[in-house]
Order: structure tokens, then sequence, then C-alpha cells
């Protein structure tokens, strides 16, 4: 964690190098210069600018610079939009039948990362959270520290460039929270410093999950106070709506867990509205589809039904399967330019959960025609959508405040709020007692195979779940394994071994020591 939040001159204007800096008005169309020193807010300016433009074109400084270090430092930093993640999320989660996947395809070169997935072990994948996550923290941490030696004062053009960095630097530390740290033990929280200049300073170890918290919400709160207006030819996070559903997240998370608060689940409910203000839930397939549909590379704020939606590619030639049965399928071998689809049916826990005329189901709708490269959700015309990602969903949001109201005893508004929903989705109305239960059901079915939603929610519901495959080391023969509701694997493994060096107080989380 300490070398990457620390980062030397050496290093940091070796990366400007290749950043750069621009005299245009659009900084997320920074070009690479000769620029090695920070001179101006305008400079600091330009660095983040230059990041941000790796956030909606991931394959921007691998084109213009066509040096591999660079692009190492920027690809998808830390916010962990990147296929081989997302596979891992996928194979994590209990939305799709794994012995059938394994039967059909276990024989196919993606065999290793199938069996790690699927015995929540994909180490290396943890390893890449772990740098990423911290790398981009590290990287806002200087951006903040060059602002304060060259302002001169608290401007406007200071809070669009602080407040920017703040938020990035804010959503990788609730990820690296709810991804590293044991749900239930408060002493194991994960290293955090936002000051660049007191790293070499400070001793690198766990902070109690309560103390991260409050410094995400510390933080957040600021930025909520700044009264510049996003500039939108350089903004990427720097919204309101953005700020509000992060910190909705961060108490939806906290609320169960061993630091929740009293109020945690009415902070959701009041975060969760403000997020979503002049937005919508999606009332049709054809809406639904709006959200994972793209044509060109960029990023998109203005459809009703996500915050942010992400998009790095255009449309591809598909021709789908054949000589299959499988209703749902997703591409979980996917590898940069060469993918190979392989049909994959829901688990019988999910399939069951549809009612008939669900606008999620069916040849034409968004999920359960074809869903490909783990979080593409939508086909058209012989064409898959590749790399299109909605972050920040109303879905979420509005289920997220649906559970707040049932959690804090408020089962009518729990109830309407459900009833909404289901509407929304022609997926019937409520007529049970465990509301709770029916919104965590809506969950599964709205957010199957999409980024974290399905393993978090497992995570602070204490899921334990059982899966059968078909293992090759054993000629093939069913094996089953269980992840408890408290197993030590729904934290992951920390990259002891490339931070011993320089730091000796950060410590492995339990049981991962054999690995």
């Amino acid at each position: 964690m300490k070398k990457y939040l620390k980062m030397n001159k050496i290093t940091y204007l070796y990366i400007l190098l290749f950043i750069g800096i621009t005299s245009c008005e659009d900084y997320l169309e920074v070009k690479p210069a000769n620029q090695r020193t920070i001179e101006t807010v305008e400079d600091v300016k330009g660095i983040l600018g230059g990041y941000l433009k790796t956030v909606v074109d991931p394959g921007y400084h691998l084109n213009s610079t066509g040096n591999p270090y660079e692009y190492t430092w920027y690809k998808d930093t830390g916010f962990l939009i990147d296929g081989g993640l997302l596979q891992m999320f996928a194979y994590y989660e209990n939305s799709f039948n794994a012995k059938d996947f394994s039967e059909r395809y276990i024989g196919q070169r993606f065999r290793e990362p199938f069996l790690k997935g699927a015995n929540w072990s994909s180490i290396d994948d943890h390893k890449r959270i772990w740098k990423n996550g911290y790398l981009s923290i590290g990287l806002m941490n200087n951006v903040i520290n060059e602002l304060e030696i060259v302002k001169k004062d608290d401007g406007i053009e200071v809070e669009i460039i602080k407040g920017e960095a703040k938020i990035i630097r804010a959503w990788n530390a609730l990820k690296l929270l709810q991804y590293f740290t044991p749900f239930d033990n408060n002493e194991l929280g994960i290293p955090l410093n936002f000051n660049a200049e007191t790293v070499a300073t400070t001793s690198g170890k766990r902070r109690t999950q309560e103390e991260v918290f409050n410094t995400i919400i510390k933080e957040l709160n600021e930025v909520l106070n700044y009264t510049a207006e996003t500039d939108e030819n350089y903004n990427v996070f720097y919204r309101k709506s953005v700020i509000h559903a992060i910190l909705a997240k961060t108490y939806f998370y906290k609320a169960t867990g061993p630091v929740k608060s009293e109020d945690d689940w009415e902070k959701v409910i009041k975060h969760s509205d403000l997020a979503m203000e002049g937005k919508a839930l999606a009332v049709s397939g054809d809406d639904l589809k709006t959200m994972f549909k793209n044509d060109v590379t960029g990023v998109n704020y203005q459809n009703p039904h996500t915050l942010i939606s992400f998009f790095w590619s255009g449309k591809t030639q598909f021709s789908s399967p054949s000589g299959t049965d499988i209703w749902g399928y997703i591409d979980m071998a996917y590898n940069w330019g060469e993918p190979y689809y392989a049909g994959v049916r829901l688990s019988p826990e999910i399939e069951s959960l549809y009612n008939d005329g669900d606008i999620r189901l069916g040849n034409n709708v968004y999920t359960y025609d074809l869903v490909h490269n783990e979080f593409s959700k939508y086909l058209q015309d012989g064409y898959e959508v590749r790399n299109v990602y909605p972050m920040f969903r109303v879905a979420d949001l509005f289920l997220m405040k649906a559970e707040a109201y049932a959690r804090i005893g408020e089962t009518d508004e729990a109830k309407l709020l459900l009833d909404e929903f289901k509407t929304a989705r022609n997926a019937g109305t409520y007529s049970e007692q465990d509301v709770l239960k029916e919104i965590l059901n809506e969950r599964k079915k709205e957010f199957f195979i999409e980024y974290d939603y399905i393993w978090l929610d497992m995570k602070r519901n204490r899921v334990s779940m059982t899966r059968t495959i078909q293992d090759p080391s054993s000629g093939g023969a069913e094996t089953q394994i269980t992840l408890a509701s408290d197993d030590y694997r729904y934290a992951f493994y920390i990259p002891l071994e490339g931070e011993l060096d320089i730091n000796s107080n950060l410590t492995q989380n339990p049981n991962w020591d054999n690995q």
C-alpha cells in the first residue's frame, strides 16, 4: 500500500512526461507532451485531465504513446471497469449454474480462471484490485498536494480539480474496504492515507473500519459543500448526484456491519433520493436497452436510468451459439480481441424468481437475450455491444431505498416502493410477508452478473452457498464446494509479498496464509 500511495518525484515526473498538459478547453483531450514541471493550477488540471481521459477511453494512452509502463499505471486504475475483474465477480456470485457451465466448457482454455473463481480464490485478481485501487488513491493524493502548492486562492478551478480527485479517492477507498476487510471485524480495516506528504512517516498498518468509513464520509461531505458547478468538458465524477450515490452506497454497506449507526438507513434514504433527482426507473425493455446500447466511445450522463454510462467500443458482428436450449448467455472467457462465446444457464434459484412477462426476459430485452463480455447486456440486429458499463444505476438506488425502509421497520413504505419497482419491471405485485427477502430477490434478478452488486449483497447478508462443478483434476467427477456465511474468502487476499519490503505493519486477512 505505501509503495502505491507514495510516488517519488522521479516516478511522478516520469508519468507526467507522458500525460502532459494542454491549453485546450477540453482537458479530456489532453495530448502527451514533454512537460516535467508543475507550476500552475492549469498544469495540475491537465495532469488530472490525462487520468480522466483514460477513465472514459482506457486505450487512450496505449494508443497515443505506445508506452507499456505508462499504460500500466493508468489502465482502468482503481475503477475496476475491466473484463477480467468483472468476470471474477460473475464467477463469485450465485447467479449462474456452475455445474452446467463446467460440464459444457470446463475443457476449454479458461478452465483455470473458472476453477479459481468457482472456489472464490482469484488471488491474481485480488492483487490487481489492491494495486489499482491504491495507485489511484496515490495519484489523487499527489494531484491534491500539487494543487495546494501552486494555488493562489480557493477559486472555482481549484474546487473543480480538488472535488474530482477527492471523489475518485473516496470511491477507491470504499471499494478497497468492501473487498479486503472481514465484514464483522472492525479492527481489520485497510491502510489508508489521504496526504501525499505524510506517507513516508505513516505506519501503513490497517486502520479500523470505523476510521475508514469516517474518512470517506468526511471527504464526500466536504466536496458536497463546494460551490463550483460541474465542468462538462472536464469533470467525470464531480457531480452532486454521484457524491450522493457514493454516500448512499457507503451507508448501505455500513448499516449491517460492525460499526453500524442508528441513522445509517435514514441516510441511505436521504442520499438515494438526492442521487435520483431528475432520473427515473425504466418501465420497458426498450428503456432498459438504452443503458447498454452504445455507438461510439465516450460517456453519457443524460440517460434517465443511470447516473453515468461508460462506452468504450462500438458494435461488433456476432453470431450466437446454436444447438443449445440455454436462454441466458455470458462470455465467461473473454480476452481482449479474442471473444469466445459460452452459453450459461442461470442457477435454478435465480431462474425461478422471474414471472412470465418480466421485461428482463425474452428475446428482445436486455438481460436474458444474450449477455456478453461480463457486463454488456444488449443485442440488436446481429450485433453485440461491448464494454458498456452503467455506473450508479437508478434501479440500485431505488432498491437500496426500499431495503432501508424495510430495515427500519417502515414496512408499508417499503412495500409501496417494492410494488412500484415490480410494476416497472412487469414482475407482478408483492403479496407475501417477507418484504426484505423480496427486495433482495429483485436485486438478484436486476443485477445478474453485473459488477459486484450480488457479491456485496452476499457478503453483507452473510450468505452461505454450495455449488457443484466438474473437477478436471479428479477426472471430471462432480465436486461440491461451499462458501460459508462467515467464510474467510469474503475478504480478499492482500498481496503482502509486494508490501512487506517497505511495510512490515500490514497483516494478511485470516486463513489466507497458506495460499
